[in-house]
């Protein structure tokens, strides 16, 4: 069985007003409906206008729910209702007698910590360790009013502590050794699976290279570095890490240089630099050799390289 279909009536405000004003009503019960009318009408007003979200609805039938108490208090002033003694006390902002209240620019308001230059979301490389809570869980009943259940926010609270460690760190694997006094057999615990591999892994070629070739650090400054750390990394050992690792990439670096010469669009870029001994010639009157034509005017030089792909 299906809903008998509702008829759409068409009306304008003025005419729900004339209906008020005829229906025999008491002062309070028409003013009430008059408010209930208007507040129909604004509703379908914004409705129709198509930017009317729940959010905004909301706001409109029951108000901003994050007012703060001296905002309310203050604008009850310039409508010349003068706050009560509840709402002082409620607010905090009178004094112990409730007549006078505290203007706000004397109770300066405590900056929050942990609000630095970067967000906790900026340090990507961090290590995450997730901390329980050491007595709830989610599901359990609220301690504070026994009725609600606990459900697990998505944002937890987060606490960033940057600690310095060497740019290369070592772990050294200690494993036990045991010998039989008379026959003299030793017997070594076995290695864990984290000690397994070469001594000089990726991650250790990754960070040399890119201090030596990225940040600009010389092998010599890197050594001293890691040996004032601890964990020692001679120069010629930072080499050979180098140029293994090199010889890996070697066929993608190739490739890279394949692409790139597929391109139609060709880029240079031209650092000049002053030739000083040319400039201290002219500048005497003197001739200039090196097969430089002595009418030119530009005193500078460039520097163009090539590679050829099969």
């Amino acid at each position: 069985m299906t809903a008998p279909e509702r008829k759409r009536i068409e009306l304008d405000v003025g005419q729900l007003h004339g209906i008020v004003e005829r229906a025999a009503l008491g002062d309070a019960d028409r003013t009430l409906l008059r408010a209930a009318i208007d507040t129909l009408a604004q509703l379908t007003l914004e409705l129709e206008k198509k930017r009317a979200s729940v959010d905004r609805l909301r706001k409109m039938l029951f108000g901003v729910k994050t007012e703060k108490s001296q905002k309310l208090l203050a604008d009850a002033a310039r409508d010349g209702a003068p706050p009560t003694a509840d709402d002082c006390r409620a607010s905090d902002g009178c004094t112990s007698g409730g007549e006078q209240p505290v203007p706000a620019a004397e109770k300066p308001k405590p900056k929050r910590k942990g609000h630095g230059r970067l967000a906790a979301a900026s340090y990507q490389g961090a290590e995450k360790i997730t901390v329980a809570h050491e007595t709830l869980k989610a599901g359990d009943r609220c301690p504070a009013c026994s009725e609600g259940k606990l459900y697990e926010l998505r944002d937890p609270a987060v606490i960033v502590r940057i600690t310095g460690q060497a740019p290369l760190g070592a772990t050294a694997h200690h494993c036990q050794r045991l010998r039989c006094s008379p026959c003299g057999e030793v017997y070594v615990a076995k290695a864990p699976d984290a000690a397994a591999g070469p001594k000089y892994d990726e991650t250790a070629a990754a960070m040399i290279a890119l201090l030596k070739y990225g940040a600009g650090m010389p092998f010599h400054r890197f050594a001293r570095l890691q040996a004032s750390l601890g964990v020692p990394m001679p120069v010629g050992t930072q080499w050979q890490i180098v140029e293994h690792a090199a010889r890996l990439v070697a066929p993608a670096y190739e490739e890279l240089l394949r692409q790139a010469a597929q391109g139609e669009v060709l880029h240079n870029d031209d650092t000049p630099a002053r030739i000083l001994a040319v400039m201290a010639a002219k500048k005497k009157g003197e001739p200039i050799d090196d097969g430089i034509d002595p009418d030119r005017k530009g005193m500078f030089t460039g520097w163009r390289s090539s590679r050829i792909t099969k």
